[in-house]
């Protein structure tokens, strides 16, 4: 009975794909149709079954792999496919979340409507259940030829099983994995007053802003401002805007979009030597990440600071596993606590937290080169280039050179190579004054017997240690400016190119002008004319259109 539910399942995905793909393809070639296509990462997709099914449902499965772009998973979701094995694990994570969410205890609620009571297809209730649950997984209203696929296969599966819950879990979990929920699919359309211009559809802007500030799908007070119109008015988008930033739920979204900036699902791959490190533990990784979103958060929406204090501050959290580590005492009333380093610690701002420097360290040993790198690309958008395939690392691995005792001076002294001077003399100054923490961010004064220089030099002025470089991040305008276009990459799925740069420009100078305030910053950019201007391909031959669009549904069987 599985193979053969199995076989009808992937039946009617077939039918549902060919529904939507032949339906945005046989637009008039012209019209504006799709826009753009982002993959839901496995945050988004949490939140979001979350949010419509229930905090207690449980995800179990393994998800696709994301890729970054410009230092983003956000960018790389727009060039996302999903392989066959993937596609079968999502539709075993969906089939497992609508069982949950219709199993005996829950299925009168979640259902909200009485079916017969002999198990037998109730047209009228499935409607409203599909209806009701499909306005948020697809976050725009069920079309009629949608719902009526939905109902066919609801239908067919009650008459074969006698059971009503179990037609609307198998119906709902083919929705969900269907192209319109693993994608969010953003689509244009002719402008009402100028038959020439282009915008989002209201529901894209629904979709944009609810994944941007609170990482989840559109709330049904969202979905209404758009089916309404009244999302395309500058009044009503500021309603919107208003209502999103000053909920507590914007937290949500803050840590989302840091947690992607600061790579933090790379912990996932850290490793340490525990010979070395017994300190280290899945526990302390977690509570790392926690520390530095806890600070972000409190920092920037608790407190409405400075965006560049983040560099500066000496104010964090802590848990029991985190103040071993920074051999500190800890209080046992709460899970986390408020604390403050001594200046004795040398901690300034979130780049010198367990987080950054577990992560970007190698598994026995610090790294400025790494903390380097990853200063320069995730503060100041510079990407670093691949090294030489022939370089030398000879004289960084060689500790025995009585003339090279210290770390710092092997760097220095590889540095002088030709082919390793552009790279190393730009990065190694700034990871180098963070070389009082070990490799799990532990505070030392000594490598083996020598007091370690932790002083640095950027366009011609010194700064000493984790203090003066947190201080020269934070007066640099490029670290600034580095994330405004983070933001806008994030928010919109794309970098930001030519055409692009006045409006970043603009949204900066309003960012710095009210003090460099992430909610300011937030509400310049997507109160800006161009922040929904959809990003539309040049019209194509109907071959070509079709192509395009069917090829973006891979996992999916051939329309054709």
């Amino acid at each position: 009975m599985k193979l053969a539910w199995s076989t009808a399942t992937r039946a009617l995905l077939s039918t549902a794909c060919l529904l939507t793909a032949c339906a945005d393809a046989d637009r008039v070639i012209g019209d504006p149709g799709i826009a753009s296509m982002r993959r839901l990462t496995e945050s988004e997709y949490r939140h979001t079954v979350a949010d419509i099914f229930g905090q207690e449902i449980e995800i179990r499965g393994r998800f696709e792999p994301d890729v970054r772009e410009h230092g983003l998973n956000a960018l790389g979701t727009a060039n996302l496919t999903i392989t066959p094995s993937g596609f079968e694990q999502y539709y075993a994570i969906a089939a497992s979340v609508t069982s949950q969410a219709f199993d005996e205890a829950r299925a009168a609620s979640a259902l909200g409507c009485s079916p017969p009571a002999d198990g037998a297809f109730d047209a009228n209730c499935a409607t409203r259940v599909l209806e009701r649950y499909g306005r948020r997984l697809l976050r725009r209203p069920l079309d009629d030829a949608e719902l009526a696929t939905y109902l066919k296969l609801a239908g067919e599966t009650v008459d074969t099983f006698g059971d009503f819950a179990y037609g609307m879990r198998q119906a709902l979990a083919v929705m969900m994995t269907s192209p319109d929920f693993l994608f969010r699919i953003e689509r244009a359309e002719r402008h009402p007053d100028d038959p020439r211009a282009i915008r989002l559809d209201a529901y894209s802007k629904a979709t944009r802003l609810a994944f941007l500030l609170w990482n989840t799908t559109p709330d049904d007070a969202l979905l209404s401002a758009a089916e309404s119109g009244v999302l395309h008015t500058e009044a009503g988008l500021r309603e919107q805007l208003e209502r999103l930033t000053t909920s507590p739920r914007l937290s949500d979204g803050v840590r989302a979009l840091f947690r992607d900036i600061l790579q933090l699902d790379q912990f996932s791959n850290v490793t340490k030597d525990a010979s070395l490190y017994p300190k280290f533990s899945q526990v302390v990784a977690s509570s790392a990440q926690e520390e530095t979103l806890r600070t972000i958060v409190h920092h920037l929406l608790t407190q409405d600071g400075d965006y560049r204090e983040l560099f500066t501050t000496n104010e964090t959290f802590i848990d029991r596993s985190l103040a071993a580590v920074y051999r500190t005492r800890y209080r046992f009333d709460e899970e986390w606590s408020r604390y403050t380093f001594p200046d004795s610690e040398e901690r300034a701002g979130i780049v010198s937290q367990i987080s950054f420097l577990t992560l970007h360290s190698h598994p026995g040993e610090s790294s400025p080169t790494k903390r380097g790198v990853a200063i320069n690309e995730i503060f100041r958008c510079e990407e670093t280039p691949d090294p030489p395939a022939n370089v030398d690392f000879s004289i960084i691995q060689d500790t025995e050179n009585p003339e090279l005792t210290t770390r710092r001076k092997r760097l220095l002294a590889h540095s002088e190579d030709p082919s390793c001077a552009g790279c190393h003399k730009k990065l190694d100054p700034l990871g180098l004054p963070l070389d009082r923490f070990d490799a799990l961010g532990q505070h030392r004064r000594l490598e083996g017997s020598e007091p370690i220089d932790v002083s640095l030099e950027l366009e011609g002025v010194g700064y000493e240690g984790a203090t003066g470089l947190g201080s020269a991040l934070a007066n640099d305008p490029q670290v600034s400016h580095c994330f405004v276009d983070h933001v806008y990459g994030y928010a919109t799925g794309s970098w930001a190119e030519t055409g692009d740069q006045e409006m970043i420009e603009e949204v900066y100078s309003s960012f710095s002008e009210r003090g460099h305030r992430l909610r300011a910053l937030l509400s310049a950019l997507i109160t800006h004319p161009d922040f929904f201007r959809p990003n539309v391909p040049a019209p194509a031959s109907r071959g070509e259109t079709t192509a395009s669009l069917t090829s973006n549904r891979e996992p999916l069987e051939n329309p054709k």
